[in-house]
């Protein structure tokens, strides 16, 4: 316990790079909170490292990723199956069509990555 303490008690130094633009909207921002550069930036770095609201983000749109690309496959599937009953075209026609404009790279019937549908 008495070293946690002391690593929160301590301090080290961290020094970093920024390109002109990104100094000139530190400094604007920092000034608009009453805050020199360098205060505002240690403010923003040590709340994002504290806060796990950007790792809860970066999870919740990996998990969306995955729902849209589960969702156009099964659109895929579902607009196959009622354009090879529906009209004239022939399987490889759908196919083609459905990899075009709904998902592109994937086989309709699998939806799995390249080949077509049989």
């Amino acid at each position: 316990m008495a070293e946690a303490q002391s690593k929160e008690s301590s301090s080290t130094t961290v020094a970093f790079r920024l390109n002109a633009t990104l100094h000139d909207l530190l400094k604007e921002v920092a000034e608009r909170c009453g805050q020199s550069p360098n205060e505002y930036a240690r403010t923003v770095l040590v709340q994002s490292l504290q806060s796990e609201l950007p790792l809860e983000i970066l999870e919740r749109l990996g998990r969306m990723e995955t729902d849209q690309k589960q969702l156009r496959s099964a659109i895929a599937m579902a607009l196959e199956a009622v354009l090879l009953n529906t009209t004239d075209f022939d399987e490889a026609k759908v196919a083609s069509w459905i990899r075009k404009k709904i998902a592109p790279g994937e086989s309709p019937s699998t939806g799995r990555e390249g080949g077509t549908s049989s």
